[in-house]
């Protein structure tokens, strides 16, 4: 008997939902008949699997369907047509996965630190034979098809090529499979198509027709030749796409369109995809927009295509300029085991990796812009190795700006210290903006934060513009306590306009070491009735009248400033409210105010959709 498809020594199948695996097997004979199998596990006949008929025999040919083997392995399995046998050693069943992409899922690590090899983790390799699982998993140089190798090379140059793949060649496979035998204890079986240096365009599903000389046929050449379904497919690639403004706009259509024709190439139409983000880049001259953007639509993915999960790597160590090192590919082939754990294993006590929710701007006395970035699927907190870092503003143009001088971070929130007093749409927020940034956060499984964004920074208040534009009177003689003043006569005060240029309505330069009150006037033209909150901060004694009317005074108003220390509730009608103030300055020791405004009835959902009128102050 000659076996010519459907099962050959080492092979893993891949098991169903029952816990056992099918293959169906195909071949040549001199016998006829009935195909009855013999399965062993350590030399004996596992129970009801001695002489089972599986098949027939006729015409010089057999087909049989060996159907219900338990998960586990080794299996040694005998097949037998009358006197004409074959014997099979070394059959596993558990889970089969399929590894694509380029050069981080190939394989750049350095060899010396590569792991251990477990009997439990086989690999199919590119040469077209299965067997333990150890790196380098993708050596081109065997590969059956001629995408992979696509010429006979003279042999010195395959001498060199050789010699270079004996130090390097650690990618996240073997660890991966690794980690499943010991989560699942049952076998794992890896299928390794990777090739590095391949875009989407060479992964094309247009170029199926070409078979083995294309990245695609081989690729479900390979799968096709266990006659196994797959229980996910393990992707790491995009570098290549980041160059080009054209690669960078079409990268989600391509994956999309790429991941459904896997899904119904394979016939596995939820079949799993777990991909891993783009990392670290070192490199001068290269813009750092494209690399972004593709960080940015592999995260987004999750949210189009179902059965999808993206796997951070910006916090992972490099071995060169552009590749995880075996270090990083260890932690990187443990983020996929649990991704796979859950997904496809569905083990739904493994959350899936931590997830942005929000980015709010944090109202208060701050003496700079504060935010609280909030995450979900954080286990145990997030944590980080010394100072928390990874988070940045960017412009309209993604221009980066390292404003983030303290991050704090306290179960799923990340709270922002920015070198900025208002962010006023100026900026917008991402983890891991630029081609190499430090990112050090992770939550206690070890899973990093995505790179994401750029993301809008939502205001938690709706608040107005600082009045800075003023009738200013000169300065008059302090008569009594401030808070006996009465409402003065405009028309008396000489006031003249004053803009400044915000927030701090200041008269220091010119009032220096001087002592007297002087009066602001301000008007405000409201679109509609609404609810607001007067808010200001005064360093001497103060007291504010809105349309004539007395509503807040402070006697004992000192240094320091503080903004948005005071605030008075009030509800204005539509149409235009005047706002006087005045103020003690005395001798040098008060030098002005701030004042702006802020509606309190809108909702939350209302503050965040934006869209709302405000109050707009006259110039």
């Amino acid at each position: 008997m000659n076996i010519e498809q459907g099962l050959v020594c080492d092979q893993v199948l891949q098991r169903r939902a029952s816990g056992t695996a099918a293959a169906t097997l195909t071949g040549l004979t001199t016998a006829t008949g009935d195909v009855v199998v013999t399965v062993f596990d350590l030399g004996v006949p596992l129970s009801g699997w001695h002489q089972r008929v599986v098949g027939t025999a006729a015409n010089g040919r057999f087909s049989a369907t060996i159907d219900g083997i338990p998960a586990g392995g080794p299996y040694n399995g005998e097949l037998r047509i009358g006197d004409d046998a074959v014997t099979v050693n070394d059959i596993f069943v558990g889970d089969v996965w399929l590894l694509a992409g380029q050069s981080n899922m190939e394989g750049v690590g350095l060899l010396a630190n590569a792991g251990e090899p477990s009997p439990l983790a086989r690999a199919l390799f590119m040469n077209g034979q299965w067997g333990v699982a150890k790196d380098p998993l993708h050596v081109t140089l065997d590969s059956l098809d001629k995408a992979h190798n696509p010429i006979e090379y003279p042999p010195l140059a395959v001498e060199r090529m050789r010699r270079l793949q004996t130090a390097a060649g650690v990618g996240p496979g073997v660890f991966f499979g690794k980690e499943m035998a010991q989560k699942t204890g049952v076998p794992q079986g890896l299928l390794c198509t990777a090739h590095g240096g391949t875009s989407m365009l060479d992964w094309s599903p247009d170029k199926k027709h070409l078979g083995g000389d294309s990245y695609y046929g081989s690729m479900l050449r390979v799968v096709q030749a266990t006659g196994q379904p797959v229980a996910g497919v393990l992707w790491y690639q995009g570098e290549n796409e980041t160059g080009s403004a054209e690669d960078v706009a079409a990268y989600t259509a391509r994956m999309t369109t790429f991941v459904a024709a896997v899904r119904a190439d394979l016939g596995q139409p939820r079949l799993p995809f777990i991909i891993a983000q783009l990392g670290r880049y070192f490199a001068l001259g290269v813009d750092h927009r494209g690399w972004n953007s593709i960080q940015s639509q592999q995260y987004k993915l999750q949210e189009t295509i179902e059965n999808l999960t993206c796997v951070a790597t910006v916090d992972l160590p490099l071995e060169d300029v552009i590749h995880i090192s075996s270090h990083g590919c260890a932690r990187l082939g443990a983020r996929f085991a649990r991704v796979a754990d859950r997904v496809v294993l569905g083990n739904v006590s493994e959350p899936p990796p931590p997830s942005f929710v929000s980015a709010v701007h944090v109202p208060g006395d701050h003496r700079s812009m504060v935010v609280d970035v909030t995450f979900d699927h954080v286990v145990g907190g997030l944590q980080a190795v010394g100072e928390p870092q990874g988070f940045a503003l960017v412009d309209a143009d993604m221009n980066v700006y390292s404003l983030v001088y303290k991050t704090t971070l306290s179960g799923s929130t990340a709270r922002l210290e920015c070198a900025v007093k208002e962010n006023a749409g100026a900026y917008r927020l991402m983890y891991g903006a630029g081609l190499a940034p430090t990112c050090t956060i992770t939550d206690s499984r070890g899973f990093s934060l995505p790179v994401f964004g750029p993301v809008t920074i939502t205001p938690s208040e709706a608040m107005g513009d600082y009045a800075c534009d003023w009738l200013v009177s000169g300065l008059t003689p302090a008569v009594g306590s401030i808070d006996e003043q009465e409402y003065p006569n405009l028309a008396e005060l000489s006031l003249a306009p004053r803009h400044v240029a915000g927030p701090f309505v200041s008269m220091i330069g010119e009032w220096k070491s001087a002592t007297g009150r002087a009066f602001f006037v301000a008007t405000v033209d409201v679109p509609e009735d609404m609810d607001v909150r007067l808010r200001f901060g005064y360093d001497g004694p103060f007291r504010l009248w809105l349309d004539g009317a007395a509503v807040h005074t402070d006697v004992n108003g000192t240094n320091p400033i503080i903004i948005d220390e005071h605030t008075v509730p009030v509800s204005l009608t539509r149409g235009a409210h005047e706002i006087t103030c005045a103020m003690d300055f005395t001798t040098g020791f008060a030098w002005g105010f701030v004042l702006r405004i802020d509606r309190t009835d809108l909702s939350a959902e209302q503050i965040a959709a934006g869209g709302y009128v405000m109050p707009a102050w006259n110039s």
